[in-house]
């Protein structure tokens, strides 16, 4: 899982004054586990999930298709006896070519609703009984079709609407595949059920016209009986079983030397080759070959090393053939099966979660007795298509209807308790479906003293998470379940970002002024009621302080002492934002504190209640020496005095007053562009100090303001900065 960093949005903050708090993020947009989505331990994968997918469409999370356990019927398509083809293209339509071996009906048939309703075309109602090949080429909106007998091909614009063109026939009794490679070019392949002349043709003008391919899949100058499968195998070369009348052999066609280099041959058997598909293996390499046999004994092979030695894969329970194989992208195989059940025959679908050294299956798919699996297809949503045969029915595996991921635990960075959870948002995409989701924090990363998940409250979209029982300010770590659940398996809802904001306290306390006061018996140089006062930015955890290390705690600049010549000075906590130094009447001798010192912290023993320590260096202002300032004020040249802390402040400041005599106060805070805020206070004062604290109950945001104190129409102005 991702964190994208704030701290770019904030560092012109920063540079401009000491800030609170930074602001940071978790995002997720990937589900897929980043370079490896089969790594299930990625730690920007997810912790827990089922019934999900992360990885078929990176960047969204959907439920996971297909749902193996579940196929169903989507009905006999309209005068088929079989469906001989299967085709979906980029835009999730799907197309379906079928048949009639008695009657001259081979129909195009396209859905443009996942297979749940269907209109077509008849290719050439006089001479085409099956429509065995599918292909929409890149260019001009065009569809290719191959048919039988005659291995003819059509060619049609505007997906059949214009009608059909004859543009010629390759060799053979049946088009068993049509491709398209980069350049454009296309080829097709043949079987011949009689004789061995199943042939290779190519076309290099759009499919317009078709020529013999000059260098054809000979074996001791023979021509195969039948071409099967077809494949350009990982952009690198046609690949293609072919068998004789006698027996089987596979091959392979490099594409830029043309040269025919034939494998080994596949061990244990001499069944046709009837299906072949290559993808990804489980550890997410790609390159695995499968080829699916049968008409005797149903097996597969496998080879890992582009089809020069082969494996057979394990046992398919009852199976008669092997009809058709495809690879999901997580290494899964599946093989569309037709089975033997003593004298009866039927379809049935095997799954493999490890490349194929074991199986499992579904139920009988329709009619026991009847059906034989002609066509087998996986869309890009990952759904699962059996066109079958005598019934002329597709089966179809789409979503399931509901499942759930846990995220993995993330770590916002620091576990002083000073986080403050913020926005939880995501961007969904619901189609029509239902999607929850729960966040919960904890101390601890195992995430043991969290709220269950069936406790913890749905969050809401763009709304603060902090208010949710199951999230605490202060925790360290933070982690969401969502839920999926859909009443279409057709549809699926999206999850495709989520964002959860927080800010860390990182940030030490900062001594704001420093400041020497001369007190009520007014002496030269220090005596025994002057004092200073180091007022602080942000409240502090009000160390105890003692004459033994004050130097150390306070190191002043200059070789300075706070200590008198027996070693003696009183520190006192006045507030948690205010510490008071003074030596009192028994004051022996004179400390060599003086006015102009640097006041250095020690960096470890004044801090925040997040331990976040002081360090930052503070110049003692003021005086010792008469007239002064009481402790409570700054020196002025005007007979009031005033005093504004802290400088920055969340929520919270104190302005104390001063006054020598009855006088008018006003008191507004500005905005930067003079702008008025807020009105403080406007009333009249009597004669001493006073203190008014000022509370941001209005909400002003995090910005700089300027406070205007108007004493008998003098003005005081103080730069202040409110940080949220």
């Amino acid at each position: 899982m991702k964190s994208k960093d704030l701290r770019n949005l904030i560092c012109g903050v920063l540079f401009l004054f000491s800030s609170f708090a930074f602001a940071d993020s978790w995002v997720q947009t990937d589900w897929s586990g980043e370079d490896g989505w089969y790594l299930w331990g990625d730690p920007t994968g997810y912790f827990d999930g089922s019934g999900v997918n992360g990885w078929r469409n990176p960047g969204f999370l959907s439920l996971f298709a297909p749902d193996f356990e579940n196929f169903y019927s989507i009905g006999q398509l309209n005068g088929a006896l079989g469906v001989y083809s299967l085709y979906a293209d980029n835009l999730g339509r799907l197309f379906a070519g079928t048949g009639n071996v008695s009657t001259g009906s081979g129909r195009l048939f396209i859905s443009t609703d996942f297979g749940n309703t269907w209109s077509y075309s008849f290719v050439d109602s006089n001479s085409v009984k099956k429509i065995s090949a599918i292909l929409l080429p890149s260019f001009d909106n065009e569809i290719f079709v191959g048919t039988e007998p005659s291995s003819k091909i059509y060619r049609s614009v505007n997906l059949g609407d214009s009608g059909w063109t004859y543009q010629g026939a390759v060799s053979g009794t049946y088009v068993s595949k049509i491709l398209e490679t980069q350049n454009q070019y296309l080829y097709s392949s043949s079987v011949h059920t009689s004789n061995n002349n199943a042939k290779i043709f190519s076309s290099t003008n759009y499919g317009l016209s078709w020529l013999l391919f000059d260098r054809q899949p000979l074996i001791n100058s023979v021509t195969p009986a039948g071409i099967s499968q077809f494949l350009i195998y990982n952009d690198k070369f046609f690949i293609s079983t072919f068998y004789y009348n006698s027996g089987k052999d596979i091959a392979k066609i490099f594409r830029y030397d043309g040269n025919w280099e034939l494998c080994i041959d596949l061990p244990d058997t001499i069944c046709k080759p009837l299906a072949m598909g290559f993808g990804y293996d489980t550890l997410g390499n790609y390159g695995v070959l499968y080829v699916g046999v049968g008409e005797d004994t149903g097996k597969v092979f496998r080879s890992t090393d582009e089809g020069n030695t082969w494996d057979v894969c394990g046992f398919l329970e009852d199976a008669w053939s092997v009809n058709g194989l495809e690879v999901d992208r997580d290494g899964t195989v599946y093989a569309a099966v037709y089975v033997s059940k003593g004298v009866n025959f039927a379809v049935k679908v095997f799954r493999s979660t490890n490349m194929g050294d074991t199986w499992d299956t579904t139920s009988v798919l329709g009619a026991t007795f009847t059906n034989k699996p002609t066509s087998f297809l996986q869309t890009e949503k990952g759904f699962l298509l059996v066109g079958t045969e005598n019934e002329g029915e597709i089966f179809k595996s789409a979503y399931v209807d509901s499942g759930y991921l846990v995220s993995s635990v993330y770590d916002v960075g620091t576990g002083n308790g000073s986080s403050e959870f913020g926005l939880m948002t995501w961007q969904e995409n619901l189609n029509g479906q239902n999607l929850d989701i729960n966040v919960r924090t904890d101390s601890d990363s195992s995430m043991t003293n969290a709220l269950p998940w069936n406790l913890c409250p749905f969050a809401t979209n763009g709304y603060d998470i902090s208010d949710l029982i199951s999230v605490n300010d202060g925790d360290r770590y933070i982690q969401y379940r969502t839920e999926l659940k859909s009443n279409s398996i057709d549809y699926s809802p999206e999850l495709k970002e989520i964002e959860i904001t927080y800010t860390l306290d990182t940030f030490p306390p900062c001594p704001d002024t420093a400041y020497a006061t001369d007190g009520s018996n007014h002496q030269p140089g220090i005596d025994g009621d002057d004092s200073v006062t180091i007022v602080f930015d942000d409240s502090t955890n009000m160390p105890s302080i003692e004459p033994s290390t004050i130097n150390t705690v306070l190191r002043l600049s200059g070789g300075h002492s706070w200590l008198d010549e027996d070693g003696f000075v009183t520190t006192q906590w006045l507030t948690p934002l205010k510490l008071k130094i003074y030596w009192g009447y028994s004051i022996n001798g004179q400390p060599t504190v003086a006015v102009g010192d640097t006041i250095y912290p020690d960096t470890f023993t004044i801090m925040d209640r997040w331990g976040n320590p002081c360090y930052k260096p503070v110049v003692l202002t003021g005086s010792f020496d008469p007239p002064g300032v009481n402790d409570e004020g700054l020196t002025s040249e005007s007979n009031e005095k005033v005093l504004v802390y802290p400088s920055i402040s969340r929520n919270q400041l104190d302005i104390i007053l001063m006054i020598q005599k009855g006088s008018d106060v006003k008191i507004n805070i500005f905005d930067i562009s003079g702008r008025l805020v807020h009105h403080v206070v406007e009333k009249r004062f009597s004669k001493g100090i006073h203190t008014i604290k000022w509370q941001n109950n209005k909400r002003i945001q995090s910005g700089i303001f300027f406070i205007k104190i108007d004493i008998n129409n003098s003005p005081h102005i103080y730069k202040i900065t409110i940080i949220k």
